[in-house]
Order: structure tokens, then sequence, then C-alpha cells
């Protein structure tokens, strides 16, 4: 089994000690923890119950990088000062995704999946990385299922768990080679649950003001969602949408637009503008005459 030297987060992270388990790893839930919505409701799901929590983070260098950290803090913060907590959550840890070890098998693997459907370059290198932590928890929901499973020949069974609660993992006897080379490590505990069958059951145990605080932006501004990244897209059309800003709502309805020649985009500029000037003048209009 390879072996990671894991850094730790230059942001506080909060330890958590009330599991009566021992630790061991056998005991361990290891997790692929993002800070974005999906991972840190399973991690917020998790901390009610009797289980160690090992959250792991791999860091691409990506621009969101410190806000997802944060975001991981804040929300290890909460669960330590909750009443309901029960389990022991570790101190993340941090890898480079260029300290991954090469595997030419899954990336090749990876690289035919790829050929039928597009999917996120994440999938080679956790793939990669999972080999050393068989079982980890990856925060795939109902949306991606539809979008990856479905059409790449995969089969997954539910397995029931007393103490963490049901997961899938993938059939390998029914499911492609290249599908169980890629995800075949995986635990998956939130492979039939939406984001808003996440927000339901937050709200009902009190965690969704916490849980708001997530991050999922690939390439914020001003501090604030993008509304453009892959992320903010697919946030917005899970129903997300109460989560971004009116800028960032307005970047998602004309990203499209933006695509478009430079004359073009003018010509629809133009338009938008005077059909804003009209609709302010017939709203002052209105409000002359019903004086």
């Amino acid at each position: 089994m390879e072996k990671y030297n894991f850094k730790t987060s230059k942001f506080q992270t909060y330890v958590v000690n009330r599991s009566t388990r021992t630790i061991n790893d056998n005991n361990i839930v290891y997790i692929f923890w993002t800070g974005g919505w999906d991972s840190s409701f399973r991690v917020l799901q998790l901390s009610s119950k009797d289980v160690i929590i090992q959250p792991i983070y791999l860091d691409d260098n990506r621009t969101s990088v410190d806000y997802e950290l944060k975001a991981i803090d804040k929300i290890a913060n909460f669960i330590a000062k909750q009443k309901t907590t029960n389990c022991t959550l570790l101190e993340l840890k941090i890898i480079d995704t260029k300290d991954v070890y090469l595997n030419d098998k899954i990336t090749s693997s990876y690289n035919r999946l790829l050929e039928k459907k597009s999917m996120g370059s994440q999938y080679d290198w956790l793939a990669r990385f999972s080999i050393a932590f068989k079982g980890i928890e990856l925060c795939i929901h109902e949306e991606d299922r539809a979008s990856i499973f479905k059409e790449k020949c995969a089969i997954y069974k539910k397995i029931s768990d007393k103490v963490k609660g049901d997961y899938y993992v993938l059939d390998d006897s029914l499911s492609s080679d290249d599908m169980s080379v890629v995800f075949g490590n995986y635990h998956f505990p939130l492979l039939k649950t939406t984001k808003l069958d996440m927000k339901h059951e937050a709200e009902c145990n009190g965690y969704i003001d916490i849980l708001n605080q997530s991050w999922f932006c690939f390439t914020p501004i001003n501090g604030k969602a993008c509304g453009l990244c892959n992320p903010c897209i697919y946030t917005i059309k899970n129903g997300m949408q109460y989560r971004f800003n009116l800028a960032a709502l307005l970047r998602f309805r004309t990203r499209n637009v933006r695509k478009m020649p430079k004359k073009i985009r003018g010509l629809i500029s133009v338009t938008l503008e005077k059909m804003h000037l009209l609709n302010f003048a017939k709203k002052v209009r209105d409000k002359l005459y019903t004086r």
C-alpha cells in the first residue's frame, strides 16, 4: 500500500474526541472532505454518530483552496461545540494532487471512460489515491449518479451499516471493468440523495445555517460565488439558487451570451439596455398617472 506524507491546514482545524471507539483502521470512516455542500453534509450527518471520522483534502492548487479550507474549519468548529456531537473528528489531512502516485491502469481506464462522456479530471487522481484508503467515502449524490453512473455501465449495491448508516458500493461483477477500476474503491453514502434532500435533513436537524457556509465555487469573484464555473452551474441547476447573489445569478443567466462573438454580444447588450430603459420609463409613467 502506498504511504503518503500529509500536510495540515494552515487554518486551525478543531479536533473533536467524543466517540467511545478505539482509533484504529477498522473503526475509522475515511472521507474526502472538500468543504463543499455534499461532503460537508456527510460530515455533519456522521457527527451525531459514534464514529471516528478522518477527513482528507486533496489540494489541486485551484483558486478556491483557501475558501474551502476556511469552510472546513468553520464546520469543524461548529461540530466541536454541539451537544449532539458523538463522533471523534480527527485533524484534516491534506496532500497535493501532484504527489498522488501514478497508476497507468487507473489513468487508462479513466481516459476510456472520458471518451464516452465528459467527466472531471479529479476522478483520475481520486481513484489513484483511493488505492491507499479502500472504502473511503466519496460524496457523489443523486444528480451526479444520473450523469456519471447510468451512462457508464455501473451497477451498485446497497450495504447496511448499523453505525454509520447505509451506503452503496460498485458491484464489480456486474459493472464494466473500467468503472470498477476508477470507482471500485469507494463507499457512496449519498448516491440516492439529492441536494434538496440534504437541505431538508439539515433543516430538520438544526445545521442548515452552518451547511450554508460550505464552499463550492472554483473561481470566486470578490469573495462570492461566480455563477460561471461548473460547480456553480450544477448548484443552481440542482435547485440551490438561494446561495447566490444577484450578480452571480445574472452571470449564470447570460453565460452563453458571453461565449458569442463580440459584435453579437454588443448588439444583445444594446437591446437589453434599451429594454431596461423602456421598462424603467413605463414604471415612471405608471407612477405619474396613478397619483
